[in-house]
């Protein structure tokens, strides 16, 4: 990667992880280590790439502040992370590591991981709920692109391939 591209990214790396922090904070009251899972999953090492392009489309396009399309951002890292973590199970690629670590659901086991990924997909809409009154094109866009139609189809279609 070009060394300006990572100085950019490690620029935004510090508001976007604060930003996702703050949507993923573990209260006293963590059932199963749900909240531990889900943050996991997002928190653990990463460019931060996908958000910060998001950050990056906002600004080029409506002059947007990173503040104002942060939700979107975190949004996005919260869906990506979600696909990772539904993806590592052992009835999907049943990966055991990832970004040299263990999986979510090798830590915390398979129904937590259900449930993490669950609850970021969850919390990615409940961030661009943020938006206001962009918040339904978003929702709509996330929706359509993460669905059955797009990256859930490309799932089952990897699924029928080793079947």
């Amino acid at each position: 990667m070009p060394e300006q591209v990572t100085l950019w990214l490690a620029g935004l790396r510090p508001a976007i992880d604060a930003a996702l922090e703050h949507r993923l904070a573990v209260g006293d009251d963590d059932p199963g280590r749900l909240r531990e899972a889900m943050r996991y999953a997002v928190l653990g090492e990463g460019k931060r790439l996908r958000p910060a392009l998001v950050l990056a489309a906002a600004e080029a396009v409506a002059g947007a502040a990173v503040g104002a399309a942060m939700p979107a951002a975190a949004a996005i890292e919260m869906l990506h992370a979600y696909t990772l973590i539904h993806d590592d199970l052992p009835a999907m690629d049943d990966d055991t590591m990832r970004r040299g670590r263990p999986t979510v659901h090798v830590a915390f086991g398979e129904a937590i991981a259900i449930l993490a990924g669950d609850g970021l997909l969850t919390a990615a809409f409940g961030a661009l709920a943020e938006l206001g009154a962009q918040a339904g094109d978003a929702g709509a866009g996330l929706a359509a692109r993460a669905g059955a139609h797009a990256l859930l189809a490309g799932q089952a279609r990897d699924l029928a391939v080793v079947a």
